[in-house]
């Protein structure tokens, strides 16, 4: 069994590569996908890009835009 922390004071303060305004932090990841927790302050974002995954977001506060 592999125990993760994450949420509050576990995130790094940078969130991933072209992101403003997210914090975060890898929970999991393989050859088929990786699990993060992100975490957005008013008005953050993640610059569009490509991904080879199946991609799955769970808001657990608040609401925002998705674009595909």
């Amino acid at each position: 069994m592999d125990i993760r922390r994450f949420g509050i004071g576990h995130r790094r303060q940078e969130g991933p590569s072209g992101s403003r305004g997210v914090s975060g932090q890898a929970i999991h990841g393989d050859e088929r996908g990786v699990i993060s927790e992100l975490a957005f302050r008013p008005h953050g974002a993640v610059e569009p890009h490509t991904n080879p995954n199946l991609a799955y977001f769970v808001v657990i506060e608040g609401g925002g835009f998705v674009q595909v």
